[in-house]
């Protein structure tokens, strides 16, 4: 068991090493040359298990937020259809 954690984090680093390599090949805005982008290339997968948690936690926040956003939303639709309803109701009545 012991021997099979530090193979674990070694292959998950590399996974998200070549995964972020990939997405900073691709990436435009950043100069390939630049040595500081190489350097948090080369270092930040070895602070995968801190990053990848704190990650899906802020996933999670954003879509909860906005699921909650999407409610409020749909309610706010709601009464306000129903207020024209009333209104177009009131307004036939009185014709």
């Amino acid at each position: 068991m012991l021997q099979t954690l530090p193979t674990l984090y070694l292959v998950i680093s590399l996974i998200v090493f070549c995964l972020w390599f990939v997405l900073f090949l691709l990436d435009t805005t950043t100069p390939k040359t630049h040595l500081l982008s190489w350097l948090v290339l080369l270092i930040a997968p070895l602070f995968w298990p801190i990053v990848l948690p704190l990650s899906c936690v802020e996933l999670i926040r954003k879509l909860s937020r906005y699921q909650q956003l999407s409610t409020n939303k749909r309610r706010e639709l709601a009464s306000l259809y129903i207020a024209y309803k009333h209104r177009k109701s009131d307004e036939a009545r009185v014709r």
